[in-house]
Order: structure tokens, then sequence, then C-alpha cells
């Protein structure tokens, strides 16, 4: 998984490798006039010293603190391959990740207007739901609007009344909305005309997850097979939230395979360690179904999740076997290059 604390990881070598080469001093070559210095009897009061001591001190220095960049990015690559990449565990960051970060615009005079969309990816037939905002200032004549950002076609447009105070957006879908749509409000405040917008995600469903069976270990893994129900043929990204029946995060699992049309099965798996030693039942949700682009030019397109979570029922944890993550080749390489650049190699 590509995951943010991964990210941070490629940027920090990234960072060492470069201040390390931009730290090298550069060298000149000059043609000068030497001249010849008077002869000065040695002196026991006089000691000689280098003059390019302290530029070999500060190189020296940096050297050591390039190296010690190095070993902490080593020991956090090392921590990283404890688990296997289809199952980490599921960091604060991630919890949130596909709700929308709503935008508050601020009005000439006072106030603020914000759209806020349930989510960002809608699916058929779900309804568009959202909510204008408005804080501090006083909205009249609303109207809502909404089209397709490739086209240009506007798909549905119609006046918003105020309910109990609230601006509430709910727009049935048409059965051929698909891809990047724009959400307008347009509205008057202090006798200004003013337009807000914000972008959206409508797909019409490649695939659906109809169902969790039972669940069954293999290896250091819990393994939890998902049905689907496949109505284009590709290569898809399954991407779940596991939980405890309590609501504690426990693994961002994610699965790759080519599916056919039709009803199949896709087993996501969840590493022995991520499990914490659980002993109630698990709750997998924010499932995310992507096909991915067949070839360059192409868009993702995505499923949808009949549920929006399934209960896992409770496994024997001490069933799994002590087996560490297996660890490819090039990524052990990776690590022995991090160590050795670590000890100043």
């Amino acid at each position: 998984m590509k995951r943010a604390h991964w990210i941070s990881l490629i940027a920090l070598i990234s960072g060492a490798v470069a201040w390390y080469f931009l730290a090298e001093p550069r060298q000149q070559t000059e043609i000068i006039k030497v001249e010849q210095p008077k002869t000065i009897a040695p002196s026991s009061k006089m000691p000689i010293k280098p003059v390019d001591a302290p530029v070999v001190e500060q190189k020296q220095q940096e050297q050591v603190e390039l190296a010690e960049q190095f070993g902490l990015v080593a020991s956090a690559y090392a921590a990283e391959l404890e688990t296997p990449s289809y199952s980490k565990p599921l960091i604060a960051s991630e919890l949130n990740a596909a709700e929308f970060v709503p935008q508050q615009v601020p009005i000439e005079g006072g106030g603020s207007v914000a759209i806020v969309p349930k989510k960002y990816r809608f699916s058929f037939p779900e309804t568009i739901q959202a909510e204008l905002v408005a804080t501090d200032i006083n909205l009249s004549e609303v109207s809502v609007s909404l089209r397709n950002e490739w086209t240009g076609e506007k798909l549905w447009q119609q006046p918003l009344q105020a309910q109990d105070g609230r601006w509430l957006i709910d727009i049935n879908p048409g059965k051929d909305w698909d891809g990047q749509l724009e959400l307008a409000v347009e509205f008057q405040a202090r006798s200004d005309s003013q337009t807000l917008r914000t972008g959206i995600e409508y797909s019409q469903p490649v695939a659906w997850v109809l169902a969790v069976d039972d669940s069954f270990g293999e290896g250091a893994d819990l393994v939890i097979p998902l049905q689907l129900d496949v109505l284009v043929t590709g290569d898809y990204r399954v991407r779940a939230q596991l939980f405890t029946d309590t609501g504690q995060p426990l693994a961002a699992l994610v699965q790759e395979k080519k599916l056919s049309q039709g009803k199949q099965t896709l087993e996501m798996k969840a590493y022995k360690s991520v499990l914490q030693q659980h002993s109630g039942d698990f709750v997998l949700k924010a499932i995310l179904v992507e096909k991915r682009p067949s070839k360059p030019g192409d868009l993702a397109r995505y499923g949808a999740s009949k549920e929006s979570e399934f209960k896992v029922p409770a496994f024997a944890i001490g069933q799994l076997s002590d087996e560490p993550a297996t660890v490819s080749e090039e990524e052990l390489q990776r690590l022995e290059f991090l160590k050795q650049m670590s000890q100043g190699r």
C-alpha cells in the first residue's frame, strides 16, 4: 500500500541524499601567480596548523549527521517490512480519508459560505446529498445546478429553499451520470450575486460487493473472502479497513486481482500482528473497489458495496502462525543499502 508514512519515508531518503551531494564543496581550477614566501626559521612557539582544518571538521560532521539520518530511515524501513504490504496497521490519518473536506469561502463584508457534500464519491443509484453552510451571513435567491465537467452539459438545476434554517441539497441522479461533476450554488448576499462551486464524482458501478464469507486462517493471515458481482472484466484493486467490534482501528487491507464478469471471490488478508490478539468480532468497512485503467489515457472506474460495513465473526487468533512477513529480494537490497549508508560506507 502506498501509505502516507511510506511517502514520508521516501521523501526523507531523497532529502538526505540531496543534502549530502549539495554539501560537497565545489572544486574550481584557477591560474594564479605564486610568489615565493620569505624563509622563516621554525619556532616551537609557532605550531604549524593546516589551513583547511575547519573545512575538514565541517565535512566530517556533515557525514556523521548524514549517516545518522540514514540510520533513522533504515530503522523506519525495517519496521515497515515487519508487516506485509497488503495488511498494514491502520493509522489515524487514514480513518477519514473518504470524507469531503469543505473550504469556507469568505464573503466581502464578513461571514463565509461553504458547500459540504456528504462525501466526494457517489455511486448510482445514490442521491447526491450536500449542504450549503452559511456563517454570519443571510442568503437569498439560492439555486443549485450540476454539470458534467468534461462536456460542460448541465445535468440538473433547481431553486433551493431553507429547511429549519438549513440549506439542504438532495439530487436524484440520472441513469447515465458518470464521471467528474461540478456542483454549483448561486445566491444573493448583501445585494451581490455570488456563485460557489465544488467538484464531486459520480460513477456507474463496475462491480458490487455483495457479502463477506466465513473467514479462515492461512499461515499468519486471517483471510476474509469478499463476494463480488463484477459487471466489467478488468484488473481490480480493493481496499478496506478492519476494526474491532468496539470501533478500535486495526488494519488497512488491500488486494489486487484480475476479475472476470460475473460472481467472483476476492480474499482480503489481515496479518496476525495487526489483529492485536483481539478475541471478539471484527467489522470490515470503508470498502473501495477500483477498476484500474486498462491502457494509458483511460480513467479508473469504481464499484460500490451493498452495505456500508460487514461483520466478520470472531476468530481464534492463536491458531495463526508466527511466521515473519515475506520480504522480497528487492526490499532486502534496499534495506541493506540504507544500513550501509548509515555506517558511512
